[in-house]
C-alpha cells in the first residue's frame, strides 16, 4: 500500500483497515467486509486493499464476488503474485479449472516460492491428465513447503511417477508425525484404492472423515471401496448432514450427496437414492452454469452433424498396430474391457490418456504433418508401454476424434463399448466425475448424449478404414470367457487364461470404476434402470429423440 498521504483520504482509509483487521482477528470476517469495501471505494487503485478485500470474500465463501477486486488488483499491478494465487483459488472453487491453472501459473511466474499455487496447479494438471507436468509441480511444491505438507506434495509426485510404495512410506511418515493429518490419510487411501487394496483404503478414508468432518471428499472415496450396508447407518447419517452444512462449499455438499446416493442405492433404498442423486446433480449443474461450462446439447449435436457429413481422406501415416482405443459413452464398460485386455502379458492398459484431442487440434491448425505427429505420439506410447505389443488408451471421448486416429494410425484397433441406453445414462447421472462430462448432471442430457454418441459410432463404423470390434456390456457380463476370447483375438495376441482373472491383475486404476473392475464379474448393474423406472420420464423422452 502507498505511504500515508500519497492519496486522498489516506487517514480514513487507514482507520477503516485497522477496524477491518480488528474484526477479522476477532473472528468476525463477514463484518470486516464492510470497512474493507469502504476502504476500497476510497482507494480504488490500491492493489493491496483490493487483494485484502478479495481474500476476505474468498474466506467467507463468496468466490464469485472475490473475482472483481482480485482482477482489479492485478490490473493495477500485473506482477502481484499473491493476487494471481488467490484469483486461482476463486476460479477453482467456481469450477473454472483452466482459468485457475492460468492464474496459478501466473502467480508462480512472479514468485516461484508460493507452494500453494504449485500444489493446486499440480492437482488440476493431474485431473486434466497432464501427469508429467503435475509431478513436476508437486515436487516444486514439496521443495518449498514446511513439513508435514511437504510430505504430501512429495507423495503425490511419487504416485504419479509410479513409485507407489515410496509414496506410501512418505505418507506413513507424515501420519506418524501428525496422526490427525487428514489429507495424508486421504492420499494414502487413494493409492491403496488405485491398486485395488480396498480393505486398506477404507480405514484411511474413515480416518479422513474422523479427523476432518468437513473434508467431504472422504465420504465420496469411502463409499467407492465397498458396498454399503445397513450396518453403515451412522455413516449415512453423517453424509446426509454433510449435504446440509452451510460451512461447506456447494461443490462439497454435492460431493456428499453423490456419496449418500451411492450408499442408499447399495442398501436398495432406491427412491431415497434417486432423491439424493437428483439434489447432488442439480448442485453441480448450477456450479457449471455459473462457470459457463454447462453442457450445450445443440452445440454437441452440431459437432456430430459436421463429423457425419465430412468425408474422410486418408494421408501419410504410420503402419503401427501398437495403439488400441477403447471408446464409447462413459460408464459403458470401457474400464472393464481395458482391465480384461490389460490382464494379458503383452497388453499395457495406459488408462485414460489425453493426447488425441490436442493432436486433432494441431492437425486442424496445420501445426505439423500427420507423419510427424504420429511418430512423436507413437514414441511416447512405446515409452509408457514398456515393451508391450499393444498399448490401450481407454478415454471414452476419443470416439469424437476417430477420424484423427484413422489418419494417424490406419492399423490401430478400436473397441466400441455399448450398453443398454437407460443403464448407461443412469450410471452417468449417478457418477460425480473428476472433470469433464458436463452432460452427466442432467438426466435428459445423459439420454441426448447417448443418442448422439451412438449415431457417431454408427457413422465411424461405416466410413473409417479401422479395424473395429463392438463389445456389449450385457453380453460380456453373461458370457465372460467367450467375449474375452473375442477381445484378445481381435487384438492379435495369443490367448492367456489369466485374462479371466482380470480382477486379480495388479495395476493402478484411477478411473471411477476402480472398485468394479477389481471384483469378479457380477450382473447387479444389468437392468439397474428398472429400480428407478418411476423417475425416468425425461430420460425416456430424450432417448426417444433421434
Amino acid at each position: 500500500m502507498s505511504s500515508p498521504g500519497a492519496f486522498p483520504n489516506a487517514g480514513a482509509v487507514k482507520s477503516l483497515l485497522t477496524e477491518a483487521a480488528r474484526l477479522h482477528q476477532s473472528g468476525q470476517r463477514i463484518a470486516s467486509l464492510t470497512p474493507l469495501r469502504q476502504a476500497a471505494q476510497l482507494a480504488p487503485d490500491e492493489p493491496n486493499i483490493l487483494h485484502r478485500l478479495g481474500l476476505t470474500l474468498l474466506e467467507t465463501g463468496q468466490a464469485a464476488a472475490a473475482l472483481i477486486p482480485l482482477n482489479k488488483a492485478i490490473a493495477v499491478r500485473p506482477s502481484f503474485a499473491n493476487a494471481h494465487w488467490r484469483l486461482g483459488l476463486a476460479l477453482e472453487s467456481l469450477g473454472r479449472a483452466k482459468d485457475a491453472m492460468a492464474s496459478y501459473s501466473a502467480a508462480l511466474s512472479h514468485d516461484s516460492s508460493i507452494f500453494g499455487a504449485a500444489y493446486r496447479l499440480a492437482w488440476l494438471q493431474e485431473a486434466a491428465g497432464q501427469h508429467e507436468e503435475a509431478a513436476q509441480n508437486y515436487r516444486r511444491a514439496s521443495e518449498r513447503q514446511r513439513k508435514p505438507d511437504s510430505f504430501l506434495s512429495l507423495a503425490q509426485a511419487l504416485r504419479l511417477e509410479r513409485r507407489a510404495d515410496e509414496a506410501k512410506t512418505v505418507l506413513r511418515d507424515a501420519i506418524a508425525h501428525d496422526p490427525k493429518y487428514a489429507a495424508a490419510h486421504a492420499l494414502l487411501g487413494d493409492i491403496f484404492a488405485e491398486e485395488g487394496q480396498f480393505e486398506d483404503a477404507f480405514p484411511c478414508f474413515a480416518a479422513t472423515i474422523d479427523h476432518a468432518p468437513d473434508m467431504v471428499r472422504g465420504y465420496q472415496n469411502l463409499v467407492q471401496c465397498r458396498r454399503m450396508t445397513a450396518a453403515d447407518a451412522a455413516l449415512v447419517d453423517k453424509m446426509r448432514s454433510a449435504t446440509r452444512l452451510p460451512s461447506t462449499t456447494p461443490l462439497d455438499r454435492a460431493m456428499a450427496g453423490f456419496a449418500l446416493g451411492k450408499s442408499l442405492d447399495d442398501m436398495d433404498r432406491y427412491d431415497e437414492a434417486f432423491a439424493a442423486y437428483k439434489d447432488a446433480n442439480q448442485g453441480i449443474e448450477t456450479i457449471n452454469r455459473a462457470a459457463g461450462r454447462a453442457f450445450n446439447f445443440e452445440s454437441f449435436r452440431g459437432y456430430v452433424d459436421r463429423k457425419t457429413t465430412k468425408k474422410f481422406t486418408a494421408g501419410p501415416s504410420l503402419a503401427s498396430d501398437l495403439p488400441v482405443f477403447i471408446v464409447g459413452m462413459p460408464r459403458s464398460g470401457t474400464s472393464l474391457v481395458e482391465q480384461i485386455a490389460a490382464s494379458h502379458s503383452q497388453i499395457h492398459g495406459a488408462g485414460e490418456l489425453t493426447k488425441i484431442e490436442p493432436l486433432a487440434a494441431q492437425l486442424a491448425r496445420g501445426n505439423g504433418s500427420i507423419a510427424e505427429l504420429a511418430d512423436a505420439h507413437l514414441n511416447w506410447l512405446r515409452e509408457i508401454g514398456r515393451g508391450a505389443s499393444r498399448v490401450i488408451d481407454k478415454l471414452p471421448d476419443n470416439i469424437l476424434f476417430l477420424d484423427t486416429i484413422a489418419a494417424l494410425y490406419p492399423n490401430a484397433k478400436v473397441i466400441f463399448c455399448v450398453r443398454e441406453p437407460r443403464d448407461v445414462s443412469l450410471s452417468c447421472y449417478f457418477q460425480m466425475f473428476s472433470s469433464g462430462n458436463a452432460f452427466s448432471y442432467n438426466l435428459a442430457d445423459c439420454g441426448r448424449r447417448e443418442v448422439q454418441t451412438a449415431r457417431l459410432m454408427r457413422h465411424w463404423q461405416k466410413t473409417l478404414p479401422l479395424a473395429t470390434l463392438t463389445v456389449t456390456y450385457e453380453t460380456l457380463v453373461e458370457s465372460l470367457e467367450a467375449e474375452s476370447r473375442r477381445i484378445i483375438d481381435f487384438l492379435g495376441v495369443a490367448w492367456e487364461p489369466a485374462v479371466l482373472d482380470f480382477h486379480r491383475t495388479n495395476r493402478a486404476v484411477a478411473t471411477s470404476s476402480k472398485w468394479q473392475v477389481r471384483q469378479p464379474l457380477y450382473n447387479r448393474s444389468v437392468g439397474r434402470w428398472q429400480h428407478y423406472r418411476d423417475h425416468l420420464g425425461e430420460l425416456e423422452a430424450a432417448l426417444a429423440q433421434s
